[in-house]
């Protein structure tokens, strides 16, 4: 009886020995392939900026329409308020932004417009009005008023539109094209409009 009895104890013991392996070796794959995952997953940055309503996501070679949307504003702002003291301080406020494709060409520009307003001494201010991304392009739209101010005083208001084209390249944003024109934004359905007037 004793040998029966050892003989239900040993196939039990067996057969727990038999699972507690396949149980192992499930867990050490599964280990397996999170740590593939783990190490080819990349990074999405949740952000939630003071400037931002709304979180965001930046992933790698992505950000939210939000994000993209609110870098426009800051460039604008940057760029439609400068005078002869801050024209080296938004140059190297933008610098850092420009995509290397279009750097030195923007540079080339932006540095002719701030000799222009050094030696003529004017003041430029941007009031913005509106800004928006077009899904469709994947551009942002910055809509507003610039006011000059010459040394007499005097200021010519005008309806001003800026409009940036971004690219995410390791959770920073780039700008890759930027244009600023009098008027209102050329949206898809702007132009659109304009094409149906004609």
């Amino acid at each position: 009886m004793r040998t029966a009895d050892f003989k239900k104890l040993w196939d039990a013991t067996a057969a727990e020995a038999r699972w507690q392996r396949l149980t192992i070796g499930g867990l050490v794959l599964a280990v397996l392939v999170l740590a593939i995952m783990a190490a080819t997953k990349r990074e999405v940055v949740v952000v939630v900026p003071a400037e931002l309503d709304a979180r965001v996501e930046i992933g790698d070679t992505f950000a939210s329409p939000d994000y993209l949307l609110a870098w426009g504003l800051f460039i604008a702002q940057v760029l439609g308020n400068v005078g002869p003291a801050s024209a080296e301080a938004v140059r190297q406020a933008i610098e850092p932004v420009l995509d290397p494709a279009i750097k030195d060409d923007a540079l080339g520009v932006l540095e002719r417009q701030l000799l222009q307003i050094q030696d003529e001494r004017i003041s430029l201010r941007f009031e913005l009005r509106k800004g928006t991304y077009e899904p469709q392009t994947g551009k942002v739209f910055v809509q507003g008023y610039s006011i000059a101010r010459g040394v007499a005083g005097t200021e010519r208001r005008e309806e001003r539109t800026f409009e940036f084209v971004f690219a995410v390249r390791h959770h920073r944003p780039f700008v890759t094209g930027i244009a600023t024109y009098a008027g209102r934004p050329r949206t898809l359905e702007e132009l659109r409009h304009a094409k149906e007037d004609r």
